[in-house]
């Protein structure tokens, strides 16, 4: 085979390789280029001839500019088909509503020539890597780093359906497992022969942990003709909300009519950890307790929850949440028994920030200095755990996810 790293930076993805004649480097950046032919008399592991590295841009540059070795081969169908473009390229996007980029980000010949093909996925640079490829490097093999999103992204159907290679073989990795990234969002490495063409649909996946564990394997849509949740949520109401890459979908009826799964996540959603809300953001509507419950003599400013649940059958996980839950409130409650600028309509969001507080950026601290509170809110967390575990297979069975 032959491997050509057109987004090689400082050489990282070649270390390893050992056929020098098969392997060239390109980057965009000069610096770079002279970084990678500093290295190869002092690195043992970077197996590179001097005259295969050089600087091309692959966005912009003409396939005339490549060193004539390698013209030959792109420019030969059968040696083609031995070419691996090996690469990790950037992942800047452009603006999301016109796809000129933030700072011209995304601006480039290959964005323009195939601006009418590639249509919202041209605000993607690596999506433009890609095309280029797919579309003039015919029958090659792309080995390459990159997030989900040309993969699971239901902006991205129409460029899939371009795209037309077998996905062979894929992992993930976090993303900060590489330097200078902090994000947490998956990293997929894919291995695509676009001499077999096909639409990709799924694909198992291994998943690593940083360390380079293997963790679990897990499947990865394409989400084409799917209905969403959003979907779903305007059939009650006229807003919008949410977007993940693993697509939450348009559930099934199962749901309907399953009354102790509709209460586990009422519960859930009161004491999970994404409940944002305060009361400072105005009347809570949110309290699961009465005043006599909690022990507080003034009137809350809203009893909707309670009345709400009133009557309701608990799961035995919804049941031990709220009695864990209970008893914060009541530990809250006594604390600021004699305190009457301390709300007493808190949610359960203000009684973790009047407990945990906050540190010099602002940011709510993960612990209390109170021992008490922490034994009751790792308590809460136990059993929202075990709530969890229930919940989940569920969301599965009735169409919410898929596994």
């Amino acid at each position: 085979y032959y491997i050509w790293d057109c987004a090689a930076g400082t050489g990282n993805l070649l270390a390893g390789l050992s056929n020098e004649y098969n392997i060239w480097a390109s980057d965009i950046d000069k610096g770079n280029v002279e970084t990678i032919q500093s290295l190869i008399d002092i690195d043992e592991n970077l197996n590179l001839l001097s005259g295969h590295v050089f600087q091309f841009d692959f966005l912009n540059d003409s396939f005339d500019k490549l060193p004539n070795i390698l013209q030959d081969i792109i420019n030969n169908e059968e040696k083609r088909r031995k070419l691996i473009v090996y690469i990790n390229p950037p992942y800047a996007e452009g603006d999301a509503r016109v796809g000129k980029g933030r700072k011209g980000v995304a601006l480039s010949k290959i964005q323009e020539q195939y601006s009418k093909a590639l249509k919202y996925t041209k605000r993607e640079l690596y999506i433009q890597f890609l095309a280029r490829i797919y579309f003039e490097l015919p029958d090659c093999k792309i080995a390459e780093f990159s997030t989900l999103t040309g993969l699971t992204g239901t902006k991205f159907s129409e460029f899939r359906s371009l795209f037309k290679a077998k996905l062979i073989s894929c992992f993930m990795i976090c993303a900060n497992t590489f330097d200078n990234v902090k994000g947490e969002f998956p990293i997929a490495f894919k291995i695509w022969n676009t001499e077999q063409k096909e639409m990709f649909s799924e694909i198992k996946a291994d998943v690593f942990e940083k360390n380079g564990n293997y963790l679990r394997e897990k499947t990865i849509y394409a989400y084409n003709n799917e209905k969403f949740i959003n979907d779903w949520v305007k059939t009650f109401r006229d807003t919008k909300w949410i977007k993940h890459k693993d697509q939450f979908l348009y559930p099934n009826d199962g749901w309907k009519s399953d009354e102790e799964f509709k209460i586990d996540c009422l519960v859930y959603t009161l004491f999970g950890g994404k409940n944002f809300f305060s009361a400072n953001d105005g009347v809570n509507q949110w309290i699961p307790f009465i005043e006599k419950q909690v022990g507080t003599k003034e009137k809350f400013d809203s009893n909707f929850m309670t009345g709400f649940l009133k009557g309701k059958a608990y799961s035995t996980e919804s049941r031990a949440v709220l009695d864990a839950g209970l008893e914060l409130w009541k530990y809250y409650h006594a604390k600021i028994k004699d305190n009457r600028t301390v709300p007493v309509n808190a949610s359960f969001y203000d009684i973790r920030e009047f407990f945990q507080g906050r540190n010099e950026k602002g940011a709510m601290k993960s612990i209390s200095e109170d021992e008490m509170y922490n034994t009751l809110i790792s308590a809460l967390r136990e059993n929202i755990k075990i709530l969890t575990q229930k919940i989940q297979p569920k969301v599965y069975q009735y169409g919410f996810l898929k596994e």
